[in-house]
């Protein structure tokens, strides 16, 4: 039985920035072809500028799937922070991973940054 994998898909004139999909299919062109349906009517005018781009380890995206066929998800659920997807887990809060992280980093900045005024 053939294995689906996750794929983003974006227009290569704006970049994800402007909009991707989550496409689940088995190969790049399967994912372009079912994509772009969708694509043409929001985020690229042409099928020639539409880029896919596989997303290897990312288990969680997964969870966004409805069936076990392929689909594409319009809108994946995103980071509140970021507003990004497909790069870490959106935990439980809505912040990603990465945000996560950043924001234990900035803490631990501000921290030290007191406790030298304070000093």
């Amino acid at each position: 039985m053939r294995k689906l994998n996750a794929y983003e898909v974006f227009c290569e004139g704006y970049g994800s920035e402007r909009g991707a999909f989550l496409v689940f299919h088995y190969t790049v062109k399967e994912a372009k072809k079912i994509a772009w349906p969708f694509a043409r009517d929001s985020i690229c005018d042409n099928y020639i500028d539409m880029r896919v781009r596989e997303i290897p380890d990312a288990p969680w995206l997964f969870e966004e799937m409805k069936s076990d066929k392929p689909q594409v998800i319009e809108s994946p659920r995103s980071c509140d922070i970021c507003e990004r997807w497909g790069h870490s887990r959106i935990l439980q809060d809505g912040i990603c991973g990465s945000c996560h992280k950043e924001i234990e980093e900035n803490k631990k900045l501000v921290e030290k940054f007191q406790n030298e005024i304070i000093i």
